[in-house]
């Protein structure tokens, strides 16, 4: 199986999370921004949905319809909540989170204007600290082992710390770095961050310096 990702595209960094989890065979190939996606692809996907999988009985594209595909295809671990309604605000919560944050995290990695650069970053954390309830929950509900929202949270969260470089502190963040400390070093998130280490990435958060 074949994932096919923008390397710009962290919150759907989650696909690779999910399937490491899952323990499913993939190989990861980061497109081109120049070449965008191959004619192939391109024929049974015309508006250029990403992420794709392209595989030998199935190509879909879409990171909810990809992470769903993988929880129905490969069942255990299950990473989505037993009952409909868990299920149901599960997948809520992760929609709110990706209106509040993306929004500002594209602009932190595409804008031309420091100033936008910058202001994002403040409003990114500051978002992120009115959301410590939320990370005590998760942090109260701790395991060795992801759920869906933690295939999502943690590479964004990755990114944010170690790549664009916003700094948590104990005095105002600490439930977000209990939750990043308890979750870290758990095998599947750590091979899925090899995976998508992206020069495009790092590139792009130098342009400033």
């Amino acid at each position: 199986m074949i994932i096919y990702m923008d390397p710009l595209d962290v919150f759907n960094y989650r696909v690779c999370v999910l399937a490491r989890e899952k323990e499913v065979i993939y190989e990861l190939k980061f497109i081109d921004h120049e070449k965008g996606l191959n004619e192939n692809i391109l024929q049974w996907n015309p508006h250029a949905i990403k992420p794709v999988i392209d595989g030998k009985d199935l190509s879909i594209a879409g990171g909810h319809v990809i992470t769903e595909y993988l929880e129905d295809r490969y069942p255990f671990p299950p990473l989505f909540p037993s009952t409909p309604t868990e299920r149901a605000n599960a997948r809520y919560l992760i929609a709110t989170l990706q209106r509040e944050w993306m929004g500002l995290i594209n602009v932190i990695l595409k804008t031309d204007k420091k100033h936008l650069f910058n202001q994002s970053k403040k409003a990114l954390l500051n978002i992120l600290i009115s959301r410590s309830d939320l990370f005590k929950e998760l942090c109260d509900n701790n395991n060795n082992q992801l759920n869906i929202i933690d295939c999502t949270l943690l590479p964004i969260l990755h990114v944010i710390r170690e790549k664009i470089g916003i700094n948590f502190t104990e005095d105002k963040a600490i439930n977000i770095i209990k939750y990043i400390n308890q979750k870290q070093e758990i095998p599947s998130f750590v091979k899925a961050m090899e995976d998508l280490k992206s020069d495009v990435l790092n590139k792009t958060l130098l342009r400033f310096e």
